[in-house]
Parts: structure tokens; sequence; C-alpha cells
């Protein structure tokens, strides 16, 4: 074998091919792959950089708060999804903070999107009706026993406007006048249900005194409908200047006649306990004989009801026992607010 000669053009030239390091802006470029360069087109490069932390094994690493996440492990590319969130959510805490200041410095302040919510089929197609909702007003405020000048609080016509910015907010006159015509409905209502009943009404009155001494007649209605239901309704309420007056309660007894129809139709009168005294009895009955001529020929029958005989014997008792019942409830609350006693007891 002859040695060939080194300068000689058929010499075999060893071609030396330079090996391409991964770039920070490119992929990585395996030994598999050809020997081209494939440039990145994800706009998350701009904000990440590739770092190799071992053979094989690759991770982004956020150019803002630093922190790494896994890219390229062996052969498995981990995309560049979880990188966009991590931008595009604002998770990543240093571009959020950018952000923010960003626009407070501009003054320009983008609120989160909202969710969105499906509407209810028809609610839209409703028409609004301004003296619908001041009987709703009007009927709350009833209801509920709430002040009428409710209606001129500005917490609550920001709240309706807010519901309804088309409501009109009615004045205080206006939701007045709304209660007393309801009130005036639902008596002309009551009105025609007591004259449709086959029987009679009766008439039950209680008492109830203020500190002014100052004293409140209370009518109730009692009465069964043609459908044999019982009903027990206020029919009015009338304030008693005087009621220790023998006369006190004959004007709220013939108002309340006049007022519901009940002449010739009152079957009983049923007084309170501090009612019960002789004059007042008398004046009562000679004015109900003479607007019930046809009752028990003009006369009423007066009884005493074993219920109220039962209670004062029970509070007679208990009256008697009153000072026994006070020690034995003194000396509980005693014992039940000493530690040392409950103590002494326990052990």
């Amino acid at each position: 074998m002859t040695s060939m000669d080194m300068d000689s053009p058929t010499t075999p030239i060893l071609a030396i091919t330079p090996v391409m390091l991964p770039d920070n802006n490119e992929e990585p470029i395996s030994e598999e792959q050809p020997n081209k360069r494939r440039r990145k087109k994800s706009i998350v490069w701009e904000h990440f950089t590739i770092e190799t932390v071992g053979p094989g094994c690759m991770r982004a690493c956020c150019k803002q708060c630093k922190k790494s996440f896994a890219y390229i492990t062996g052969s498995k590319l981990a995309g560049t999804s979880h990188l966009k969130r991590h931008i595009a959510l604002g998770i990543c805490p240093v571009s959020r903070q950018k952000n923010e200041a960003s626009q407070i410095t501009s003054g320009v302040k983008t609120d989160p999107p909202r969710r969105r919510y499906r509407a209810t089929p028809g609610v839209g197609s409703i028409p609004f009706d301004q003296d619908r909702c001041n009987q709703e007003i009007a009927k709350m405020i009833i209801q509920h026993e709430y002040p009428l000048h409710m209606v001129e609080h500005p917490a609550f016509i920001d709240f309706v406007r807010t519901l309804q910015p088309q409501f009109n907010m009615a004045s205080f006159n206006t939701i007045q006048g709304e209660c007393v015509a309801m009130y005036l409905r639902e008596k002309q209502h009551l009105l025609n249900l007591i004259s449709g009943i086959p029987g009679r009404v009766s008439l039950t009155v209680d008492l109830a005194t203020s500190n002014l001494n100052i004293g409140y007649a209370f009518l109730a209605g009692h009465f069964i409908d043609d459908d044999w239901n019982l009903h027990r309704l206020v029919l009015n309420v009338v304030m008693l200047p005087f009621p220790d007056s023998d006369y006190a309660f004959n004007q709220a007894v013939v108002s309340c006649i006049s007022d519901w129809n009940l002449e010739s139709r009152l079957f009983t009168l049923t007084l309170d306990q501090p009612f019960s005294n002789e004059n007042i009895i008398g004046n009562l009955r000679g004015l109900l004989s003479v607007k019930n001529p046809l009752l028990f020929n003009g006369q009423l029958l007066k009884g005493n009801c074993y219920a109220r005989v039962l209670s004062r014997l029970a509070q007679d008792a208990l009256g008697a026992m009153g000072e026994v019942i006070r020690r034995i409830r003194e000396s509980v609350k005693y014992v039940k607010t000493s530690e040392n006693m409950m103590r002494s007891l326990m052990s």
C-alpha cells in the first residue's frame, strides 16, 4: 500500500459542520431533527426564556417573576398554553402590579369581565305600571306597619330606582291616599260579605289603656258565612278619652253598628272584664234593645263566662302565693349565678 500525498487533489477533505446551540429565542433542535433553524412565532417568548436544567430537560422561565415552568422533558413537549395563562390572566404578580400602576397613572380603570346572566323569558316584555307600583308600596307599608315617611328616605329611593329606573317615587301624600283607598276597598268588600250571610253577627269589645289614661276600644265581629267558615275581624278601633265613664262605650258600639249595617242583625255583645259593671251594661242593654227589637223581644241575656271565672280563680291563687314564688325564683337565680355554689353542688 502506497502512501497518499496530502496535497493531492484526491486526498479526502474532512468537512467540519458547526454545531448550533439552542438560542433562548428559539426552540431546541434535537439530534434526530434536521439541522435547520425554526423561528418561534408564539407571543409568550416575549415574556419567557428557555433554560437548560439537565440532560434532555428544559424549562421556561418568566422574565418578570423568574418563576420556571415545564417546557421539554425528554421527548415530551409541554407546549405554551400554561405560559399564556400565566401572562394573560394576570397570574404573574410582577406583571399584574405593573398593569395596575399604569392604569392608576393613566386614570383608566378596566373592570373585570362581568358574568352574563340569562334573562328570564317574558320578563323584558312586561310593561311598566306606575299605579300598580304605588299600590304595592302602600300594601307593604300597611302589612308590615312601616312609617309613611319611608317613601322620602334617600336610601329607599335609591334602592327602588336601582330596581326600576322608570319608577317615579311617589310622595308622602300620594302613598297616604293609596293606603286610604285600599282601606275603603277592603271595607266595601267586607260589607258585601257581611250583607250576604244568612245569620247574625256577634260583637266583642276589648279595652286597651295607654300611659296617658286614654282608652281604646277594639270591636271585633264574629260570624259564619255561607260555606260555614268562622270569621273574626276587627271592625272598629275607637279612642275613649274617658274610659271610666258610664256612657264611654255607647258611641263606640253605635258607630260600629251604623258603619257595618248591623241594625237588627246583632246577636250578642261580649264585654271585656274591665267593662263589667252594672251602669255600663245597663246603658248598653237599653241602647241595643232599641237597635235590635227582634232579638228576644228586645231583651239581652247577661251571663258570666266560665273561662273568665276560672281565670280569676287562678289569678287569685297565684297572687296569694306570689311571695313564695318570688323567693323560690331568687334562690334559683342565686345558685345559678354563684360559681362556688355550683362547684359545691357538682362535687
